[in-house]
């Protein structure tokens, strides 16, 4: 009898210890995209004629829960940054309606271009391994295209609504795919960390990558005219940032990397995403004598003393 006790013990433990730990998800061979702006069309089609108050409710009872993840980590920073979370989506929502022709057109044909972004670019490099999800969404004022680290797992992210807020006037959108689908290239090889140096070479890298896949590309297209006007600026004073990024290459201080890769910064001298300009400089420099490939499998060991003399040679 004790020993029939202690195996029925024994497969109850077993059981629940099972039961609390779910198994690891097999990796993925190819790319799956997740599009839930379009379920954003639909939730709109349902409640844009109801009350803000309704149209709130019924965003966070119906939609929110279709990538929950990504906005629960929204709402904390808007609790974070002193924001009231409700009225933040109200006023999202109120801009919608001006936006909502294009962003309808946008979510409709992002699946397949998506989808011909990655075939081209596996064939251009072809250890680039597809196994990731792209969650295409309404980012309520998030983000365009990246990826986001949400305890401790990484979110690769298009968010529709800035894609049509920040995209006007591109030829195309082929090399802000290209761009993105860089990054999950390159971090194959070299982990994302919040220090200057690995960001300056995360952008400028994906950037020029962008333009050498498309040559015909304009500023614009590479995202190096936002804000409008972007480059000029730097130009205007080339020397001061480059001696200011030759003294914060290490630096692991947020608001450092905010005056550089941000759209908002309390530093007035430093030109707001000055970063993507100057890493595009240096990949151009770098990829007189490299291929693509081998820019992206630089180490930091590397990389970091290459960056610092030809920064210096700025100086």
């Amino acid at each position: 009898m004790k020993k029939l006790w202690l195996l029925t013990t024994a497969i109850l433990v077993l059981g629940c210890a099972s039961a609390q730990k779910a198994p690891p998800e097999a990796p993925l061979k190819n790319t799956e995209i997740h599009n839930f702006a379009l379920d954003f069309i639909r939730y709109w089609e349902k409640v844009e004629k109801l009350p803000v108050e309704e149209q709130v409710r019924l965003l966070k009872a119906d939609f929110f829960p279709k990538f929950p993840e990504f906005y629960a980590d929204k709402i904390e920073r808007w609790k974070k940054a002193g924001k009231n979370p409700d009225e933040e989506m109200a006023k999202q929502l109120s801009e919608f309606p001006a936006a909502k022709k294009d962003f309808v057109k946008k979510t409709k044909a992002i699946q397949a271009s998506l989808k011909k972004g990655i075939e081209f670019f596996s064939k251009k490099f072809p250890d680039f391994n597809r196994g990731f999800r792209i969650y295409v969404t309404h980012s309520f004022g998030d983000m365009d295209g990246g990826t986001r680290q949400i305890d401790g797992k990484t979110y690769f992210i298009f968010g529709v609504d800035l894609m049509v807020k920040n995209h006007k006037g591109y030829t195309s959108e082929v090399p802000f795919f290209h761009h993105e689908l860089f990054h999950m290239y390159h971090r194959q090889f070299l982990p994302e960390e919040r220090v200057i140096w690995n960001s300056l070479w995360a952008e400028g890298l994906a950037t020029y990558a962008a333009k050498k896949l498309n040559p015909n590309a304009t500023m614009k297209d590479l995202i190096l005219d936002l804000p409008e006007g972007m480059i000029p600026k730097i130009k205007k004073d080339l020397a001061f940032h480059w001696s200011d990024l030759a003294s914060k290459l290490t630096s692991r201080d947020a608001d450092d990397h905010k005056s550089y890769f941000r759209l908002s910064s309390e530093n007035k001298k430093v030109v707001v995403r000055a970063g993507y300009y100057l890493g595009y400089l240096l990949a151009q420099e770098i990829g007189k004598t490299m291929s693509l490939s081998e820019m992206a499998q630089l180490d930091e060991a590397h990389l970091v003393p290459l960056l610092q003399k030809i920064i210096a040679t700025k100086l």
